[in-house]
């Protein structure tokens, strides 16, 4: 409590009062007697200021009022102090109260952005399969189809039959066999691989066909038009070729045992590797080549166990011809072409090699005996376990006897 009095400091005043219970009930309206102090006339004043008279002498208050300082009598000194004290120092913490109860739920706040989506989930495993359903009803029958005349069919989208218009056809691999295509266009056509067993292709166009790997045993082939037809590996076994025009056709490794070239033209055709035999007719055959026992005899020719038996291959050119185990026993062989040709396990019993070429000549396990070596070459010629027996030698002397050179 601040009490003053005429700018004086009144303190030791109040320490010889005896305050009555009213005055003492007075004073606490604006605090405790303990807090008498004093303080200057700055102090923070109070929004209620108490003003009184004080009797020092007899210890009492009078004109206590909160609106003005009052004119006091003699003997009593003006006095004023507030209602409410300087703030004390902050007292210390309380003990925490108990929680208090559990409010109402707020009201609900607005709906939140969507989230970012989520990775896929693994999937789960397959369920079981489901019972078999019934059988559906049966359709209705379907349009009869077309009906062919005989002979004609469909192979790969194409009509087969004579007169057919097959130029640039692609017919790899495709089943012909027995197939009517007489007079049948098939310019450039693909038959590599087709098989034509049987089929009659008489008077067929094959300009430039390609034929390779083609089954053409017992094809009808009269007249046909193979000119530059390609035909490496082919199988012509028994076919029948008369009148057919091969010129510049690719017969290399082809099969010919058996088929008919009568009148056939061969003019330029390759036939490196081809494989003949039984072979009738009288062809026209490329340079070099020639029919002999039904065998084609050229370069390259594959003469495998061929029977030449007494057969006139004089002057013949059999260079890199193939003659495994071939059977030329008597063969006329008179300056002959062998040169790097392959004799292995041939049988030239009695064969007449005079002035033959052999330079270079696989003669290994071949039969020798009696033969006519007079002036051959021999140089590089393969010899191994030839026999020799009764053989003249390219000297004129005969084999075993003193300066014999074979």
């Amino acid at each position: 409590m601040v009490i003053t009095s005429k700018g004086f400091l009144m303190g030791s005043v109040f320490s010889k009062l005896k305050l009555s219970k009213g005055l003492m009930a007075g004073l606490l309206l604006g605090g405790t007697l303990g807090s008498f102090g004093v303080a200057a006339a700055t102090s923070s004043p109070s929004t209620s200021v108490f003003y009184a008279c004080l009797n020092v002498k007899a210890g009492t208050m009078n004109s206590i009022n909160t609106t003005a300082a009052p004119k006091c009598a003699k003997g009593n000194v003006n006095t004023s102090w507030n209602a409410t004290g300087p703030k004390g120092d902050t007292g210390a913490q309380g003990v925490t109260g108990s929680n208090g109860s559990k409010g109402d739920t707020g009201l609900q706040g607005p709906k939140g952005d969507t989230g970012a989506t989520g990775s896929n989930g693994t999937n789960g495993t397959n369920g079981t399969n489901g019972a078999k359903g019934d059988t559906g009803a049966a359709g209705a029958k379907g349009d009869t189809g077309i009906s062919l005349p005989s002979g004609v069919s469909f192979v790969n989208d194409y009509l087969i039959m004579p007169n057919a218009n097959l130029s640039y056809a692609t017919l790899t691999s495709a089943s012909l066999s027995g197939a009517d295509l007489r007079f049948a266009d098939l310019i450039r056509a693909s038959l590599s691989g087709a098989n034509l067993t049987g089929a009659n292709l008489y008077g067929a166009n094959l300009y430039g066909a390609t034929l390779a790997y083609a089954n053409l045993t017992d094809v009808n082939l009269t007249n046909a038009d193979l000119f530059y037809a390609n035909l490496p590996i082919a199988n012509l076994t028994n076919a029948n070729l008369s009148g057919a025009n091969l010129t510049g056709a690719d017969l290399t490794g082809a099969n010919l045992s058996g088929a008919n070239l009568t009148g056939a033209d061969l003019t330029g055709a390759n036939l490196n590797g081809v494989t003949s035999g039984g072979i009738s007719g009288n062809p026209t055959l490329p340079t070099g080549w020639t029919l002999v026992n039904g065998y084609l005899i050229g370069a390259s020719a594959n003469l495998t166990n061929a029977n030449l038996y007494l057969a006139n291959l004089a002057y013949a050119n059999l260079t890199g011809a193939t003659l495994y185990g071939a059977s030329l026993s008597g063969a006329d062989l008179r300056f002959a072409d062998l040169i790097r040709a392959d004799l292995d396990g041939a049988n030239l019993t009695g064969a007449n090699l005079y002035g033959a070429d052999l330079s270079g000549a696989n003669l290994a396990y071949a039969n020798l005996t009696d033969v006519n070596l007079t002036n051959a070459n021999l140089s590089g010629a393969n010899l191994t376990g030839v026999n020799l027996t009764g053989a003249t030698c390219p000297n004129g002397i005969v084999h075993g006897q003193s300066g014999a050179d074979c």
